[in-house]
């Protein structure tokens, strides 16, 4: 296997991840930003990447990174943000920054989410739904999300 895309079981496809290749632009690891708004950036303190969608071609660099997130997830992986952490994708950022060869996602259909979707433009061509002009790849359903004021589904997870 020259490619292992991870994708978390709580995402809704609208159209095939086939795109996940080409949107990873010849790097070994891509990771996908949680996209968040001006009014939810806070919520960055769980960290920039969005552990629930992540692409690995197979290399030394990328056996190397995912020793070094997995030796950092066994010691300390939690629901809470503590010393600059939070569960496995606190530890993306510290990856990003490590590590060469890590692009980030730019395919505006992927990673579409609660509290993300507001900042893209949707439209229907024949029978499709477009998210900035482009396929809309997949929207993630978080059952454990307390959404911010103006979000319609009730949760849990504390946003302060």
């Amino acid at each position: 296997m020259d490619l292992l895309v991870q994708i978390d079981t709580d995402m809704a496809f609208f159209s095939t991840p086939d795109v996940i290749a080409d949107a990873m632009e010849g790097g070994d690891i891509m990771l996908v930003k949680h996209g968040f708004p001006a009014h939810l950036r806070h919520l960055e303190v769980r960290g920039r990447f969005n552990a629930g969608v992540q692409a690995y071609r197979r290399s030394a660099n990328t056996d190397d990174a995912l020793e070094w997130w997995s030796q950092r997830c066994a010691k300390w992986c939690f629901d809470r943000v503590e010393a600059g952490r939070y569960a496995d994708q606190g530890y993306l950022s510290e990856l990003a920054r490590k590590f060469e060869g890590v692009t980030v996602c730019r395919h505006p259909g992927v990673n579409l989410a609660p509290w993300n979707w507001m900042t893209r433009h949707y439209t229907f061509n024949d029978e499709r739904l477009l998210v900035d002009c482009v396929s809309w790849l997949f929207f993630i359903l978080p059952a454990s999300i307390q959404w911010e004021e103006g979000v319609t589904r009730p949760g849990r997870l504390n946003t302060e």
